[in-house]
Order: C-alpha cells, then structure tokens, then sequence
C-alpha cells in the first residue's frame, strides 16, 4: 500500500508516516517518481509525497469467509439464515429468540448482530451501547488494455477521502464514504459513486467512461471508535461483539479469540493481553455504567 498527499497535505503524510512507524517499522516515504513507477496513472499534478507500506498484504474475503464457515460446520455449527429475531427472552436460566425459522434457546446468547446489535439488545430488554452504522460506498470500472494495473499497490489518500486498488485487471474505487445510516441492506448512492468518481479523476489521469458494477455496506462504529466486546454486565449470559467498524474481517480471529477466552475463562488469552489489550477498553460496559464481570485475574472484563 502506499499513501498519496498533495502539496497542502504534506504535513499530514509526515505525521501519519511518523505514528505508522511506531506499529509498523518498514513504513519509509518515497519519492513521488517513486509512486509514478508504481502507480504509472497517478497524476503529477497531484501527488507532492508519498510513503510506502511495503508488508502490507491484502486479504481474500471470501476464502476467509468460507474457511471460517468450513470450520464451524465441521465442529457441528448449526447455521441458520433468513432467521430475523422476532422476540428475544431470558427465562429460565436460557435465552429464548423466536425466528421465522423456529424457536432457539441457549445459556449465553452473544450479540454479533453487526449494524442491528443494538436493536437486538433493545428486543432483549438491554440497554443499547450506541452504536452508529455508517455506509461504505465502492465501485469497479473497466480500465483499457493498453492500461494494465496488474502489480498495482492500493493507493490511499492521507485524507481518507478515497482509495483504489487493481481487481482481477480492473479498478476497484472506494470515496471513503462514512455517512450514518439506519440499520438496512445498503445500497450505492449516486452522489457518492460521483464524489468517488471525481477524487479519482483528480488524484490520476484515468478517464472513467462507465461504472461496471457498485455495491454499499455498513460499517458500525461504537462512540470511541473501538469494538464492543465483552459481557453485558447487566443482563446474565448476554455478550456483546459488536462494533468493529470497517476492521471486522482483519480482527476476527484476534477477536475470536479474545471472546472465546472472555467467554470461557473470564480472561483474554495471555499473547493478547502481552501486547496491551485492555480488557476494559472493549467492554460494553465502558458506555452503560453497568458493574462489569469479574475476570480470572480480577480484572473487569
């Protein structure tokens, strides 16, 4: 990956440059001839610096995906889809959600309802932690023969107002868009494939002549932009992993792990707490002042 800056945000690509470097050692600027070789299309006019991060990989979702379903399937997951909650209940020592798809019951119910997690925990009797969906735009153009981007980096801008990458020898256009949105099935805006549009034309010499295929998500962000994970604090056998903003799929296995050990022992497996994660900074009860959990180690969890 590398990030473009113009010339009024040089400023800002040294100090993203200079915080990335304290993750991520091999970050190094380079030169703007640097970034053309790279990136033939960007355009002159436009880019005044540039730094690269050379280890970063890009991940292939969907093989993610399905390995993960693969897996759960294998250690006797039942799935089921098209099963909205229609009334959830704790009674009995069990949870209790009624679906289209029949009646479910469980000791631990975990909220991983994504843009919906907190209308969940409403129709639970829980109080909701305030999380804010947003919606993430993204397009394919076609790009000419005679314009290959085989090799590309994705190219971010240090506005985070878009970035492209290549994609099976076209180009994938995102403008960044984070705008609030109800919990729905997204859909593309015109305006936002327009502003996508008009940053890339700005940023390269692409012409774009048609728009191959678009799509939208939802992105949900709790207030202080960390995920929500952890016991309800409130509510018996209620958990909470909710909130991972555009990061979910880069997070799910560290935080698969952590609520599986959350959930089991009370505690984050012992690598995630050596490398600083505190228990508390995830915990929904940051936002509801409900007593959290004790952990195994007594800390709140």
């Amino acid at each position: 990956m590398i990030t473009i800056g113009r010339a009024d945000q040089l400023d800002l690509l040294a100090e993203q440059l200079e915080a990335g470097r304290a993750l991520v050692p091999s970050m190094h600027a380079i030169t703007v001839a640097e970034a053309m070789a790279r990136v033939p299309a960007l355009s002159p006019a436009y880019v005044a610096g540039a730094f690269d991060e050379p280890d970063s990989r890009e991940v292939d979702v969907n093989a993610l995906y399905q390995g993960f379903l693969k897996l759960a399937r294998q250690r006797g997951t039942l799935i089921v889809t098209d099963a909205g909650a229609d009334a959830v209940e704790y009674r009995g020592g069990r949870w209790v959600v009624e679906t289209p798809k029949g009646r479910f019951t469980a000791p631990l119910l975990i909220n991983a309802a994504g843009a919906w997690a907190d209308q969940v925990a409403v129709l639970a009797g829980i109080a909701p932690v305030g999380l804010t969906p947003k919606r993430r735009t993204a397009f394919i153009i076609e790009m000419p023969s005679d314009r290959p981007v085989t090799g590309w980096p994705l190219v971010n801008d240090v506005g985070g107002t878009f970035y492209f990458k290549p994609d099976a020898g076209r180009l994938f256009v995102s403008p960044s868009d984070a705008t609030p949105s109800e919990p729905m099935d997204a859909y593309p805006e015109d305006i936002d494939i327009a502003e996508g549009v008009e940053r890339l034309q700005a940023a390269t010499t692409i012409s774009v002549e048609r728009i191959a295929h678009s799509w939208a998500g939802l992105r949900t962000f709790a207030e202080d932009g960390s995920p929500v994970v952890g016991a309800d604090g409130a509510a018996e056998g209620f958990f909470w992993l909710a909130g991972q903003g555009g990061y979910g799929i880069k997070t799910s296995p560290a935080l698969s792990r952590a609520c599986a050990g959350l959930i089991r022992d009370r505690r984050l497996p012992d690598d995630l707490l050596r490398a600083g994660i505190d228990p508390a900074a995830l915990s929904p009860t940051r936002f509801t002042g409900a007593k959290a959990p004790k952990t195994s180690t007594g800390v709140t969890a």
